[in-house]
């Protein structure tokens, strides 16, 4: 990838800024892949298949020193296909004491540790080879951010030589030695680095921003808000943290009418930004904040949280992981970046590790709202249903006026077959909105489901309906009423129509596709229910109720042999106690009017 498009992506990123899901919309993928632009996904990769140049092409089969270092290595692959980082690095690192001089091993093993938030043990890890080409991009940036904590300007901007230039590593390395040179005082020179990665137009917002950062932290006012200024005039739509740092700076210039336009406008597009709305409080208050940026080290974290941030979004967990574990590195309560990181975790499975996350934000502070909540729904995750419903209910009576909390305390209860707590918190929930509009359809669907699986039919066709009314295309509500009402034999051409329309919404949907052709079997359409029905568990090969119904459309066009194939695969996928009985029926007796339609 080239360094415009690397750029270019990086400022998108840096216009979404991953605000908190509960105030602004999720920002949309990317048509580009970031994952070739990074070094850790290109030349540091963290997991991969032996090869040609694998670590285990330097293990000798003939020793057992060979047979102990495979076993750790492929112990650390398959920690790894599973997503244990923690175990996956340990089994790393005992590969790598029985073979020191495997540059390949050493940097998989760093990047895992740093993955992991090691950095002590990453430091320790590097610090034993003399050679930078060893430790790669990544490893030289470990080293660099230790030696800015320590303000060793020198040593840090040592680490940078020879320093490969490739993929993000064209704005760091810049970045990099311009807040080294503002930690030592050199600030002309620092703008002259940041100057390198500013031969092209789409880079001036980023270059813009981190000239004003380096301004503002020299104590040069006019030349900062020049920069900031360029950054916020330059760019397309004004990036979040370009608004927050900028109105600060004009907050402690005394300037706080054109500090509250920028929030409120800000507001407008960031959709009650909690971060934002505390900024007014502040000016509100009378109070002056401090800079965004206070040290060099907190300069650097701000290009990698932007880095971070576009490989988010483009779906490059593993690389922004990375970066994010740098910025906190460089950035102690970072709390953007430990939200963030903890949706990296999310992502990768890793729940527990996303839940610490959460917790390292302060409760009482503009996330803290964001991260109390996101902290339930890990809870859930991790089985701690007790724990997750104290918080959630503590947040409910915090904030009597809003649905969040309470909806996925139904949420966790449905997710547990508890559906007659579920539809008791919907009920809650729902009471708490004031002025409905089609986003609030989930609700009345979700409390529809909760009360058709306690019998209580009317109520849940009630809340279909009004679901339907405010987002009448949603597929599935379509299926879900169009389905129940085949099954208690009721509106069926309504019903049949409804299904199709669903599956036209959602083509891939097995359950979708699987209402529409168990529709047809109920109509007598047998042949072409079987098409539907065989599509079906070709996208959900594993559900033993679709795979009861193909069998009985098969049977009900002759093809008997296939049919009860279909039932033993049904029973192969641990069936609830009703269908099993009523699969071995089946398998026993053929398709009886006493055991078919299941």
């Amino acid at each position: 990838m080239g360094k415009a498009a690397v750029i270019g992506l990086l400022l998108t990123a840096c216009t979404a800024v991953e605000p908190p899901r509960a105030y602004v919309q999720p920002a949309g993928g990317k048509a580009v892949s970031l994952a070739a632009a990074s070094p850790v996904a290109t030349t540091d990769s963290v997991f991969v298949a032996p090869d040609q140049t694998s670590p285990m092409v330097a293990a000798r089969p003939d020793s057992k020193r060979s047979e102990i270092f495979s076993g750790s290595y492929l112990a650390g692959l398959h920690a790894g296909k599973l997503q244990d980082t923690r175990a996956a690095a340990n089994f790393f690192a005992e590969a790598l004491e029985r073979d020191p001089s495997n540059t390949t091993l050493l940097r998989r093993t760093f990047i895992l540790m740093l993955s992991d938030g090691r950095i002590d043990e990453t430091l320790a890890l590097l610090n034993r080879y003399d050679d930078p080409d060893s430790r790669g991009s990544v490893g030289r940036l470990v080293r660099y951010l230790d030696a800015i904590k320590k303000s060793s300007w020198v040593q840090a901007r040592s680490e940078l030589d020879g320093m490969s230039r490739a993929g993000f590593n064209a704005l760091f390395a810049p970045l990099a030695h311009a807040w080294a040179l503002a930690g030592a005082g050199r600030i002309d020179e620092a703008i002259e680095h940041v100057g390198e990665i500013s031969d092209n137009p789409a880079f001036v917002p980023f270059t813009s921003y981190h000239e004003a950062l380096l301004r503002d932290l020299a104590d040069q006012p006019e030349a900062a808000e020049t920069a900031y200024q360029r950054a916020f005039d330059t760019d397309t739509v004004p990036s979040f943290r370009v608004i927050l740092a900028f109105g600060r700076f004009l907050e402690r210039q005394g300037r706080v009418k054109e500090a509250k336009k920028i929030y409120t406008d800000g507001l407008e597009r960031l959709n009650d930004n909690p971060i934002l709305l505390r900024a007014l409080e502040r000016i509100a208050a009378g109070k002056k904040p401090p800079r965004l940026v206070n040290r060099p080290g907190e300069g650097f974290a701000e290009a990698l949280y932007t880095a971070a941030s576009a490989l988010s979004q483009d779906r490059a967990h593993e690389s922004a992981t990375i970066y994010l574990q740098l910025a906190v590195f460089a950035r102690p309560r970072f709390e953007l970046a430990y939200l963030l990181l903890a949706r990296q975790f999310e992502s990768a499975g890793r729940w527990q590790d996303a839940y610490q996350q959460y917790q390292k934000i302060d409760a009482r502070g503009p996330l803290g709202w964001e991260a109390q909540f996101q902290s339930a729904h890990s809870l859930g995750r991790l089985d701690r249903l007790d724990d997750a419903v104290t918080l959630l209910k503590t947040m409910a009576a915090t904030r009597n006026d809003d649905p969040a909390p309470v909806v996925l305390l139904g949420d966790l209860f449905r997710g547990r077959e508890m559906y007659r707590q579920a539809a008791d918190e919907y009920d809650a929930a729902i009471g708490r909105i004031k002025n409905l509009n089609p986003a609030h359809w989930i609700l009345y669907y979700s409390r529809g489901v909760a009360y058709e699986r306690t019998g209580r039919w009317e109520l849940a066709e009630a809340d279909f309906i009004k679901a339907l009314d405010l987002e009448p295309e949603q597929p599935l509500v379509l299926n879900y009423l169009g389905y129940t009402w085949i099954e208690k034999g009721r509106h069926i051409e309504k019903a049949h129509k409804m299904v199709e329309k669903a599956v036209t919404l959602r083509p891939n949907d097995g359950y979708v596709v699987d209402s529409l052709g168990w529709v047809l079997y109920k109509l007598g359409q047998y042949s072409k229910s079987v098409k539907h029905l065989e599509r079906a568990v070709e996208l959900r090969p594993q559900d033993p109720t679709i795979n009861d119904h193909l069998g009985d459309a098969l049977w009900k066009v002759g093809r008997q042999i296939e049919a009860r194939f279909q039932w033993r695969h049904a029973l192969a996928f641990k069936p609830d106690n009703q269908l099993e009985t009523k699969l071995r029926a089946k398998l026993l007796n053929g398709l009886l009017a006493e055991n078919s339609g299941s």
